[in-house]
C-alpha cells in the first residue's frame, strides 16, 4: 500500500513539474500561444516555439523547413506583413496534434489586394512534441489560391534592387518580355507604381514588389527616372510564377 501511495505521489509530482504532459492539451496550448505571439508580432517568442527541424506544409505539397539559418524567413515575413489570425476555433484533437479553423489576413491582402479580414479561411493542424511545434500543416485554401493567381502572378520582365533613397532601380531587363518592348532600361529608377510614390508604400511589407507584380490581366503604370528625366510608362503584364514571400 505504501509503495502504491509513493508511486502515485511521484507521478503527481512529475506531472506538476511538467515532466508528464497530456499530448493533446499540450498541442492545443502551444498552438494557441503561437497564434498569440504572431498576432503580437513577437518574433523571438514565435521562433522559440518552433523545433529546430520544424516544417510547414500546404495541402499535399512537400513539407519545407521554417527554422534554421537558411529557413527563418517564413516567420520574418509573417511579422513584416503584419499577419493576423482571427476566429481561431479548435475543431479536432488527436494524439499530439491539434487542428484549428482560422481566418488570416495581413497588410498586403487587405491594403493591396483588397481582401476582407475574413475572406481567407482554412484549417491548420499543429504537431507538437516536447512543447515545440514540429509541423504546421495548412489545408489547401481555394480562396487564397484564387487571390494569389489574381494578384501576384503578373510580371513585366525586370529585376530590381532597392536604392539608398528607397526607390527601385532596374538591374536587368529580360528579352521577350513587355518591359523590353516598352523601352525600359537598366539603371532606370522606379519612383511610383500606378500613381503611388514608393515613399508612400509599406516597404517593410514588400508592398512595392507586390504592386510591381500584380494582376496579370491589368497593365501597370510606372513613373521612371532616367537620369534627370521623369518618364511615364504603361506596360502590359504577362502571367508567371506567383510572388508570395
Amino acid at each position: 500500500m505504501k509503495k502504491i501511495l509513493v508511486l502515485v505521489c511521484f507521478l503527481l509530482l512529475l506531472t506538476s513539474c511538467g515532466k508528464i504532459a497530456n499530448p493533446q492539451a499540450e498541442a492545443v496550448t502551444v498552438a494557441k500561444e503561437y497564434f498569440d505571439v504572431v498576432n503580437g508580432a513577437n518574433y523571438p517568442k514565435a521562433y522559440d516555439l518552433l523545433d529546430f527541424d520544424s516544417q510547414r506544409q500546404v495541402g499535399e505539397s512537400a513539407p519545407e523547413k521554417i527554422k534554421g539559418l537558411e529557413n527563418s524567413l517564413y516567420l520574418t515575413n509573417l511579422m513584416k506583413k503584419s499577419t493576423l489570425y482571427t476566429h481561431i476555433t479548435l475543431i479536432a484533437q488527436k494524439g499530439n496534434t491539434a487542428t484549428f479553423n482560422v481566418c488570416e489576413t495581413n497588410y498586403i491582402w487587405e491594403k493591396v489586394w483588397g481582401l476582407g479580414a475574413n475572406d481567407i479561411n482554412y484549417d491548420v493542424e499543429f504537431t507538437v512534441e516536447n512543447g515545440l511545434v514540429m509541423l504546421i500543416k495548412f489545408a489547401d485554401c481555394p480562396a487564397l489560391n484564387d487571390a494569389i493567381d489574381k494578384n501576384a502572378t503578373g510580371l513585366i520582365g525586370i529585376g530590381v534592387e532597392a536604392t539608398d533613397d528607397k526607390y527601385l532601380k532596374i538591374i536587368v531587363v529580360h528579352d521577350g518580355y513587355p518591359a523590353k518592348d516598352a523601352g525600359l532600361q537598366v539603371d532606370d529608377v522606379i519612383t511610383a507604381i500606378d500613381g503611388i510614390n514608393l515613399h508612400d508604400m509599406n516597404i517593410t511589407a514588400f508592398e512595392d514588389v507586390y504592386r510591381l507584380r500584380g494582376n496579370p490581366d491589368v497593365p501597370i503604370k510606372l513613373t521612371i527616372l532616367r537620369g534627370e528625366q521623369e518618364m511615364q510608362f504603361e506596360i502590359p503584364r504577362v502571367k508567371g510564377d506567383p510572388y508570395t514571400p
